[in-house]
C-alpha cells in the first residue's frame, strides 16, 4: 500500500508546475493538459522520482513527453 496520497502528489505537481492546483485531478495528463514536453517533462519526472522514491530506471520519458517543445529549424520546408 502506498504511503503517499493523491493530495501529496497534487501538492508536488502544484509546486513544480506553477500553482495549477485547481486544474490537477486524478485524470490530468501532464503532457497533454499542460503542454509539458521535452526536458521539462524529464526534469519533472526526475523530481517526482526523488520526492516519492520511485525507480525511474526503465522509464522512457521521451515516450510520454516527446522532444523538446518549439520548432526545429531543420524540419522547416525549403522554398
Amino acid at each position: 500500500m502506498s504511503r503517499f496520497t493523491f493530495e501529496d502528489i497534487r501538492a508536488f505537481a502544484v509546486a513544480e508546475l506553477w500553482d495549477l492546483r485547481a486544474a490537477i485531478t486524478e485524470r490530468t495528463a501532464l503532457a497533454h493538459d499542460f503542454q509539458i514536453a521535452g526536458l521539462d517533462g524529464q526534469e519533472f519526472m526526475a523530481a517526482y522520482a526523488q520526492k516519492f522514491d520511485v525507480n525511474m530506471k526503465d522509464f522512457d520519458w521521451i515516450e510520454y513527453f516527446g522532444p523538446e517543445a518549439g520548432g526545429n529549424p531543420l524540419g522547416l520546408p525549403l522554398y
